[in-house]
């Protein structure tokens, strides 16, 4: 079978020396961390601003990291990596893969999503590295999976979500942007709920994943819940927000390379995802896909603007490219 290559080909692509140097700022403050049993509150890296408070948004990360590396050196911290890389695609490949019923159209889906997939990972390789950015491969990969499996077939996955963005909100600032995929189910779910008032019941021929209002009951609950868990962090409420702070600043996007506008020319993945997907929301346009649409928009904006952020619109964006395909 196909499928199982996307993950398969992230995990070898993650195999890689290490090169990032912020991979061993992570490393010293997890051993900074572990050898005082606490955490920094003043900067102890960067001598001009020796003595400065400083907070660590993404200590629990750096702990994992450092206690893998005492245990197994370099080759563990990459043997870490890659698993890791490789569960992100594993869930974005069951998630393009939803439904699974019918059975019959089972392998030609398996075929397509595990062509989207490979498609997309030059856009995400460049990410492939030993910080936080694998976390939140996975933690936003099996957000929208939850998601979508619940409105799909019911699952119960979502139930687990709360549990989930404990660990992102205290690995990575970033689990605020599950606030996206959240709102465009309640608000896109909303947007379909008012369409068919004063309708009897469900209209055969709705399209899957529409949800009822049972279901946007339970989602905005468990976003309360997401909420809620995500300040159980050192920082509180500073986490979540941070990303705001620094989007705030010019001098980021001023002068960090990363945070640069790509040009077609150098990264070409994002305009042409971009297109595909406009494409084939196009050919759907009678599905009432508005809740897939509303996903998308923010993070295309993100992986449009920024160079750092072509990644994460190729996460969200890979699964609904190959279901809109499928379909």
């Amino acid at each position: 079978a196909p499928a199982p290559g996307a993950p398969a080909a992230a995990f070898v692509l993650a195999v890689t020396r290490v090169e990032d140097p912020d991979t061993w700022t992570h490393l010293a403050l997890g051993r900074l961390m572990v050898e005082t049993r606490g955490l920094p509150v003043h900067e102890v890296l960067v001598f001009p601003s020796s003595g400065l408070p400083y907070h660590n948004t993404e200590w629990l990360f750096d702990i994992v990291l450092y206690l893998v590396f005492r245990a197994g050196g370099l080759a563990g911290v990459v043997l870490l990596k890659a698993p890791t890389v490789a569960l992100a695609f594993w869930v974005l490949l069951k998630d393009a893969t939803l439904p699974r019923e019918p059975s019959s159209d089972r392998t030609l889906r398996a075929v397509i999503a595990a062509a989207v997939l490979l498609g997309c990972l030059p856009m995400v390789r460049h990410r492939f590295i030993e910080r936080p950015d694998i976390a939140l491969m996975v933690f936003l990969a099996f957000t929208i999976y939850a998601l979508n499996a619940y409105l799909l077939e019911g699952r119960r996955l979502i139930f687990a979500l709360p549990a989930v963005h404990l660990l992102w909100a205290n690995m990575h600032p970033s689990v605020i942007v599950t606030v996206v995929p959240f709102g465009a189910v309640l608000a896109g779910g909303g947007l379909l709920l008012l369409f068919r008032r004063g309708r009897a019941g469900e209209e055969p021929g709705t399209p899957p994943g529409t949800p009822n209002a049972r279901q946007l009951k339970v989602v905005a609950g468990v976003l309360v819940a997401d909420i809620l868990a995500s300040l159980v962090n050192p920082r509180g409420i500073e986490i979540p927000t941070l990303p705001f702070q620094l989007a705030a600043s010019p001098w980021f996007t001023q002068e960090i390379n990363e945070l640069q506008r790509p040009s077609f020319g150098l990264y070409p993945g994002p305009y042409v995802l971009a297109v595909l997907l406009l494409l084939s929301f196009l050919a759907l346009r009678h599905r009432n896909s508005i809740i897939s649409a509303l996903m998308i928009l923010p993070f295309a904006y993100l992986g449009l603007s920024a160079v750092r952020f072509i990644f994460v619109f190729a996460i969200v964006g890979a699964p609904v490219l190959a279901r809109n395909v499928s379909a």
